[in-house]
Order: structure tokens, then C-alpha cells, then sequence
């Protein structure tokens, strides 16, 4: 597994339960581990990234429909 792969997944992992949380202290603690984790991808990752907030953004739209 790569270190892109691996922080897709850790991104994911966060910005979930950053959603399910209402505590404002967990959510900004989740906030930091998620801005780090996508300032450790390099700059050779940036289509990863790219991608990473085009599905993003497609899942908030998907959850305001509902």
C-alpha cells in the first residue's frame, strides 16, 4: 500500500467521524489530524488530492439532497 493510499483511507476514516461527532473540541481535534493528514501527502500526490476533494464534495451534495 502506498503513503497515498494510505492517507485516502485515513482521510476517509476521519472526515466520517468527524460528521457523526457533535463535541466541538473532538471535531477540531479531527479537523487538525485531517489538514496534517493531507499536508503529508507530497506534491507528486496532487491528482490524488484533487480526486480525494472531487468525491468529497459529491458526497456533501449527496447528503444535502437527502
Amino acid at each position: 500500500m502506498t503513503n497515498t493510499e494510505t492517507c485516502m483511507r485515513e482521510m476517509g476514516l476521519i472526515k466520517a467521524a468527524f460528521l457523526k461527532s457533535s463535541d466541538f473540541d473532538e471535531k477540531w481535534i479531527l479537523f487538525k489530524a485531517f489538514l496534517n493528514t493531507l499536508h503529508s501527502l507530497s506534491d507528486t500526490d496532487k491528482v490524488a488530492r484533487e480526486e480525494f476533494r472531487k468525491e468529497s464534495n459529491c458526497s456533501n451534495e449527496n447528503a444535502h439532497s437527502r
